[in-house]
């Protein structure tokens, strides 16, 4: 489906011809297992080729490259060659060497998760989509972001088209800074954002503390060894700084956040003292209420406490780490 037309630059032209332009162009696709349908609107360059005797006017596709916005999600698909490989019920779409590790630990994943999530999921079970481009600039192109802009960012659970609530989210791996992960390191990461497709987190209402401390529980929950250096770095601050009075902001996940990682760190101690206290049911409980549009003090009722008691114990069990 056509629905608007931008300009190609001058030098463009002269590379590929007076007679191309740029359209955009809504595309749909799934894969085999998902349940719900991709769909983008992309930009692609096409040639009108001078007419033969043969086939008269003939157009060709020229390219991906020549988005005006310089921001819109591209599938992987659709940038570079892509083989796809299923393992049960999960998929990986990747030209990567490495395609049988990222299938195994995606498996991995989605096994935890499965495991742990209870009431906190949303909608059917479907498969787990994993794509792994070649570059971070295939990565962000693929996210649609400014080139450089999650360049700290390892992945990023995604929904595949503007309406969050149908469009089916995939793990979309930035192959640069997962690459200095350690082979834990990709556990609790595809762990952490298989937990983010369980619970459909993208568009929903929960606060980002929420949705980044509840992911990161389960994936440290999963992979205990996984949360050491999260210890540390929490250990440190608050030693350095006491604990915080509030739940850390949307801001500060930011992906140019100054001090990104504890923010991840101190939202999943949050939800850690949560699970640690009332069990990991009533968190997934806590979760699910939230998620569902209730206030934070509403959902913190449903399994029997307030949000000022759970920040306060939250700033307790903070202290008493501080203190070892």
């Amino acid at each position: 489906m056509q629905s608007a037309q931008g300009e190609l630059s001058d030098a463009r032209q002269q590379r590929i011809g007076t007679d191309a332009w740029v359209q955009e162009v809504t595309i749909s696709w799934a894969y085999a297992g998902e349940k719900r349908v991709a769909q983008e609107s992309v930009w692609l360059t096409f040639v009108t080729e001078p007419p033969t005797a043969a086939d008269g006017v003939t157009t060709r596709l020229a390219g991906d490259a020549d988005d005006p916005t310089g921001s819109s999600p591209t599938p992987l698909w659709l940038q570079q060659p892509v083989r796809l490989h299923r393992s049960g019920s999960v998929l990986v779409l990747t030209a990567s060497a490495a395609a049988d590790r990222w299938v195994a630990e995606s498996w991995g994943a989605q096994q935890a998760v499965a495991q742990r999530v209870g009431s906190a999921r949303r909608g059917r079970r479907s498969v787990l989509v994993v794509e792994v481009p070649q570059s971070r600039a295939l990565f962000e192109r693929t996210v649609g972001v400014s080139p450089g802009s999650y360049a700290a960012v390892a992945a990023a659970a995604w929904p595949m088209g503007p309406d969050t609530t149908r469009a089916p989210i995939h793990v979309v791996v930035n192959p640069e800074a997962a690459g200095r992960l350690t082979e834990l390191g990709r556990k609790v990461l595809l762990t952490h954002e298989a937990v983010h497709v369980a619970v459909r987190s993208p568009g929903s209402p929960t606060p980002t503390w929420l949705v980044e401390g509840y992911a990161d529980q389960i994936a440290y929950d999963a992979w205990p060894a996984g949360r050491l250096p999260a210890l540390r770095s929490v250990e440190r601050s608050v030693r350095e700084h006491g604990a915080p009075t509030h739940w850390p902001s949307a801001e500060d996940f930011a992906p140019d956040a100054k001090d990104l990682d504890l923010a991840y760190d101190l939202a999943w101690t949050a939800a850690h003292s949560i699970a640690a206290a009332d069990g990991a049911d009533a968190l997934s409980r806590f979760y699910a209420a939230v998620a569902a549009g209730k206030s934070v003090d509403e959902a913190a009722a449903t399994i029997g406490t307030t949000e000022s008691a759970l920040r306060k114990r939250w700033r307790a069990d903070l202290a008493q780490l501080a203190d070892r």
